[in-house]
């Protein structure tokens, strides 16, 4: 029995090495996945700034944000430009609409930010000043603003969106207008679940600077605080590096946490390690067997040494009872 005992303390070992083994494959997959999240996501929104800079700085685009409407050719460049316009959105389809606001002209194509706001209305924002557009073209350190929004359409859903604002500045010191891109939030959501889609994983997208969510599979959570999403309010996730175990309410959780490269904002992903049965099953198939084995190996070692016992004590009385007569 001390050599079953033995094994078995040699399977339990090797179980737990097994289990320890799947435990960090699980987070290291995770990891790589939410990171993989981050990158698609922040690559959208630099893409986004990128085309609010181009627009600014192009061919008939300037002319739009530098002159006057007395211009030769002025209604023909309007039109190039609404043409242009509606092509990049085209190309983009995270991107929902753009808009341009000329100072000089004190015109928009289709609508500048706060007339769009104006029109559809505002239902929430992480944006806290109401202000903030007239404090920002009279900021001339200030390039760009980021904020999410959700319209508020009488009769209509309610379109969640991130936006980017470039503010057209002549030599950073003029203000000449802005370029408005919104993106659509439900588009970038599905752009968050791609690594996932074959488990369970539960992703949020959080400004750190307000706290909200801006970017979720659950439209409903959108510019939340994530201190009152489900599981995630358990989740001091500014504590977080990388990926980690966490148990809530009896259930253990994959936690992990990868920061913007980009922006102020963190992305959050949490997984049950139940998503991950067939590893458990495994780690759970291997011990078993091996018990079984070690039971029916130690079953067969005691048996030997009773049969050997048994052989050495014949042996020992037949000698003992042939001295005798000898003697």
């Amino acid at each position: 029995m001390h050599i079953f005992t033995r094994h078995n303390h040699y399977i339990l070992c090797e179980k737990n090495k097994y289990n320890d083994a799947v435990i960090q494959e699980i987070e290291t997959a995770n990891y790589n996945s939410v990171l993989r999240m981050q990158e698609t996501v922040d690559r959208a929104m630099q893409e986004a700034t990128r085309l609010t800079a181009h627009i600014s700085i192009s061919n008939g685009y300037n002319i739009f944000f530098d002159s006057d409407d007395n211009y030769a050719n002025y209604d023909n460049s309007i039109a190039i430009m609404h043409e242009r316009t509606s092509g990049y959105i085209n190309i983009y389809d995270y991107i929902s609409s753009i808009y341009l606001h000329s100072m000089k002209l004190d015109k928009t194509l289709y609508g500048n930010i706060d007339y769009l706001i104006g029109e559809v209305g505002m239902n929430d924002t992480t944006i806290v000043d109401e202000n903030w557009y007239e404090e920002d073209i009279n900021n001339p350190q200030l390039i760009n603003r980021y904020f999410s929004w959700q319209e508020n359409r009488e009769g209509e859903n309610h379109r969640n969106y991130v936006t980017v604002v470039h503010y057209v500045r002549k030599k950073r010191t003029e203000i000449l207008g802005s370029v408005t891109v919104n993106l659509k939030a439900s588009y970038l959501a599905k752009m968050t679940n791609m690594p996932f889609v074959e488990n369970d994983m539960s992703t949020l997208v959080i400004d750190n600077n307000t706290k909200q969510v801006i970017i979720s599979q659950n439209s409903d959570d959108f510019l939340k605080d994530v201190k009152n999403i489900d599981i995630f309010s358990e989740i001091k996730y500014k504590d977080f590096e990388g990926s980690d175990i966490v148990t809530i309410d009896k259930i253990e959780y994959i936690v992990t946490v990868v920061d913007s490269k980009y922006l102020d904002w963190t992305y959050l992903a949490m997984l049950p390690l139940t998503s991950y049965s067939n590893d458990v099953n495994k780690i759970n198939t291997y011990v078993k067997r091996n018990l079984l084995l070690s039971f029916i190996l130690s079953l067969i070692l005691s048996y030997m040494l009773t049969l050997k016992n048994l052989c050495t004590s014949k042996n020992h009385n037949a000698h003992n009872r042939k001295s005798s007569i000898m003697g």
